[in-house]
C-alpha cells in the first residue's frame, strides 16, 4: 500500500507542475518526456504484479479498478500537459509521437485492460484467458507506436547533443497462465543524468519464472 501512495503522490506531482516558468529546455523536455515514459511503465508494470498475485490468491478482481483508474487519469492529464507544452529545439514531430502513443494506451486501459475487472473466483481459465487475448490483440498497434517514439527520439538527442541510452533486451512474451504465487520483486534502475532512455512497451501480464516442476513438465512435453 505505502509503495502505491508514493507512485500515486509522484504522479500527482507530475501531473500539477506548473506552466509559468517559460518555455521548455530541450534537456527540461528530455526529462518530463523520460518521467512520463517512466511512471506509465511502472503503472502498468504494478498493474500486471497486483493481477498475478490476485490470481494466485483471492481472485478478487475489483482490486485492479483503482489502479487502472490511477493509469488513465495519469494517461489523461500527460496527454493534456504534452499537448499544451510549446516545442524548442525541433520537437514538434517528438511531441506528436509521444501523444500518439499515449492516447493509444488510453484506448488500450479502457479495452484491454477493464475487462479483467469482471472475473471473479468463480472465472474458469478459459475466461481468464480470454481477457489475456483480448489485452494482446487490443495491443497489437503499440510496438509500431513505440518504434516511432523511440526514433523520433533518437533524432531529437542528435540534433540537441544528448547521448541517447538503448532500451533494456526484451525479454521474451511467455503465453502461458501464472503457475506459482511467487512475488514479483523489481530491482531499481540505475538514475541517468540527462540521457534518452527509450520507451519499453507499457503493456504486458507478468508472469513468475518457472518453477523446478514447470522445467520438468516442459522436458516430459518435448
Amino acid at each position: 500500500m505505502r509503495r502505491f501512495l508514493l507512485l500515486s503522490s509522484v504522479v500527482f506531482l507530475f501531473c500539477v507542475q506548473p506552466r509559468a516558468f517559460g518555455q521548455l529546455t530541450p534537456v527540461a523536455l528530455n526529462t518530463k518526456i523520460q518521467l512520463a515514459t517512466d511512471s506509465l511503465y511502472t503503472m502498468a508494470s504494478l498493474w500486471g504484479t497486483t493481477f498475478v498475485e490476485l490470481y494466485n490468491g483471492s481472485q478478487k478482481y475489483e482490486e485492479l479498478t483503482p489502479l487502472r483508474t490511477d493509469l488513465a487519469e495519469f494517461l489523461d492529464g500527460a496527454i493534456t500537459e504534452f499537448k499544451g507544452i510549446a516545442d524548442v529545439g525541433g520537437s514538434e514531430k517528438l511531441r506528436a509521437s509521444l501523444i500518439a502513443l499515449f492516447e493509444f494506451e488510453k484506448q488500450l486501459v479502457q479495452k484491454g485492460f477493464q475487462p479483467f475487472e469482471q472475473l471473479n473466483s468463480s472465472s474458469n481459465d478459459a475466461q481468464v484467458n480470454a481477457c489475456r487475448q483480448r489485452l494482446k490483440d487490443e495491443s497489437v498497434s503499440e510496438k509500431g507506436l513505440l518504434s516511432n517514439l523511440n526514433a523520433e527520439r533518437r533524432e531529437f538527442a542528435d540534433k540537441n547533443n544528448f547521448p541517447v541510452v538503448p532500451p533494456p533486451e526484451p525479454k521474451p512474451v511467455i503465453h502461458r497462465k501464472p503457475t506459482t504465487a511467487r512475488p514479483v520483486v523489481r530491482q531499481p534502475t540505475a538514475k541517468q543524468a540527462e540521457p534518452v532512455k527509450e520507451v519499453p512497451p507499457a503493456r504486458g501480464v507478468p508472469t513468475p519464472k518457472k518453477t523446478a516442476k514447470d522445467e520438468s513438465d516442459d522436458k516430459d512435453e518435448e
